[in-house]
């Protein structure tokens, strides 16, 4: 999915100014990285402090209102950032709040991302979103928010087949295969007709939208920053990425694989190509990638990819060397 080239920008800044250890981080737990916000207290009829009755310590709460929320998770910026692209205060997100100006966010999902040109479905929103479990049976966390009804409950894990020990005898929560036009676009009051629906029923669903799209392009964008940086390897990355769409994952192990083939090589052209005085142009950078890889026309996605994450880091090192 492409996204505006200043958010892809933003979320790619974010991953690496947090600089977050991968290590042991899973699928299920990006969100929180993004989307945790602190609790408030509240006050009874009395004006005092709730006081929870088992610790006598105050009782806390998530916030209901965007003047409560306050964001806590190290990634926020991403999901300030794709937020964005719906139209929608991310606060209002934290805070599980009606939106605003939800028929904005409705005209964003119709227009922009989900017709194409000619008038077809693009199920782009749809094939993006996890897999309702990883491999092992640990849930990506969705089946449970208001995109529920695009999974199903399917038979008992078996450990036999893969599953964890740890997770029981828990039912597996399926991704349906395909979904129409009408089912998924409804889900967020969107008509036939292109038309938007009253009332705030279906803001939930949006939420969740953009929660999801966001958690899917901070995982690809913490994997490649780990790529770049040499500070992981393939197996952990192979378990960040496991729970993903098993299409986009399909996709985007077809585009690394083409990346790694001949990075080397990307790498040696760019070094020859640089003058020692000129920070390199977009245009001329896209034109080395496009000669290492043989790409003289089309697959503007992979080529616009490398350039946006190499670009500034390219720069980057030239001025440093010039300084020298």
């Amino acid at each position: 999915m492409q996204f505006d080239e200043n958010v892809s920008n933003a979320v790619a800044n974010v991953v690496t100014d947090a600089d977050i250890d991968i290590t042991d981080l899973t699928y299920k737990g990006v969100k929180n990285l993004l989307a945790s916000v602190g609790k408030i207290t509240r006050k009874d009829k009395s004006g005092n402090v709730i006081i929870d009755k088992k610790t006598g310590e105050p009782k806390l709460f998530n916030p209901t209102k965007t003047s409560d929320a306050t964001p806590t998770g190290p990634l926020y910026g991403a999901l300030e950032a794709i937020s964005s692209e719906f139209g929608v205060d991310p606060l209002r997100i934290l805070a599980n709040q009606d939106l605003e100006y939800a028929k904005t966010s409705c005209s964003r999902i119709y227009t922009t991302k989900s017709i194409n040109e000619d008038g077809s479905f693009n199920d782009i929103l749809f094939q993006i979103l996890p897999e309702g479990e990883t491999r092992s049976g640990e849930a990506t966390g969705v089946a449970n928010t208001k995109l529920g009804d695009l999974y199903t409950r399917g038979e008992r894990l078996k450990v036999a087949e893969g599953a964890s020990k740890k997770l029981g005898q828990k039912l597996e929560q399926k991704k349906q295969a395909s979904v129409d036009k009408d089912t998924f676009l409804g889900m967020f009051g969107i008509n036939p007709d292109g038309t938007f629906q009253e009332g705030k029923a279906n803001d939930g669903a949006i939420r969740a939208l953009i929660t999801q799209v966001t958690q899917m392009a901070v995982n690809q964008e913490l994997r490649e920053n780990t790529y770049r940086n040499g500070t992981s390897n393939d197996a952990i990355r192979a378990k960040l990425a496991d729970g993903k769409s098993e299409r986009m994952f399909s996709k985007n192990n077809q585009s690394q694989a083409t990346l790694e083939a001949n990075y080397q090589d990307l790498i040696n052209n760019i070094a020859e190509a640089d003058d020692g005085v000129s920070d390199f142009t977009k245009d001329q950078l896209e034109g080395i990638v496009r000669q290492t890889y043989d790409m003289p026309k089309g697959n503007r996605g992979f080529v616009n990819t490398i350039v946006k994450k190499l670009l500034p880091d390219i720069n980057s090192l030239s001025g440093n060397e010039k300084r020298v």
